[in-house]
């Protein structure tokens, strides 16, 4: 995996200064940059030293709005027939901000995440739970990308089980969940990184 150097902090850096510097309100910063500033939230500042080595600049990166698809993670809902939780997560989704800026159920193509709905009783489906313990409903999984520079995204990087109607909370899980998860993959990244140099063939 390519490290991600320290730059790739700056850019949102400097769409919020320039906004300060030419009398911008909150409001008129693009919608995809609002976005990004949700997620990320003041998560880098409160976790601070307990970023392990290329944590905050990875979090920072899995933060940014995606390139292409291959960098969207994977939001997905397990729901249950005659489940008031669940239709209310699948509603919240659809119109909270806290929530949209993770993923966007009326536009795909600026959506953070694949976001996807299933029915546990679709024995369609019953091969992705098998598994899994979904111990309540609605379930919310996370997956990383299918580009592969958070790991393989067949990881349940996040499983969380049932929804009280808090947008908030569940956004602030969301971002812990991930930060929590990119922060213990950038740890082993160092070692990854010098076995494939212990091996690559030397040179003359």
């Amino acid at each position: 995996m390519k490290r991600i150097s320290l730059s790739m902090l700056f850019p949102l850096a400097v769409l919020l200064t320039t906004t300060v510097a030419f009398g911008q309100t909150p409001q008129e910063v693009p919608e995809i940059a609002q976005r990004e500033i949700v997620r990320r939230g003041d998560l880098v500042e409160q976790y601070g030293s307990a970023f392990r080595e290329g944590g905050q600049e990875l979090f920072t990166a899995a933060m940014q709005t995606p390139a292409d698809d291959s960098h969207k993670w994977f939001i997905s809902i397990v729901s249950m027939q005659n489940c008031r939780s669940c239709e209310l997560l699948k509603r919240d989704f659809a119109k909270s901000p806290d929530l949209k800026a993770f993923a966007d159920v009326n536009d795909k193509t600026h959506s953070w995440s694949h976001y996807s709905t299933y029915q546990i009783e679709d024995e369609a489906n019953s091969a992705r739970w098998k598994n899994l313990k979904l111990r309540a409903f609605p379930a919310l999984l996370v997956q990383p990308p299918r580009s592969g520079e958070f790991g393989d995204a067949k990881t349940v990087v996040l499983q969380i089980n049932g929804y009280d109607g808090d947008t908030k909370k569940l956004a602030d899980i969301l971002r812990r969940g991930i930060a929590g998860y990119v922060n213990r993959y950038a740890e082993q990244q160092p070692q990854v990184i010098r076995q494939a140099e212990n091996i690559s063939p030397s040179k003359n």
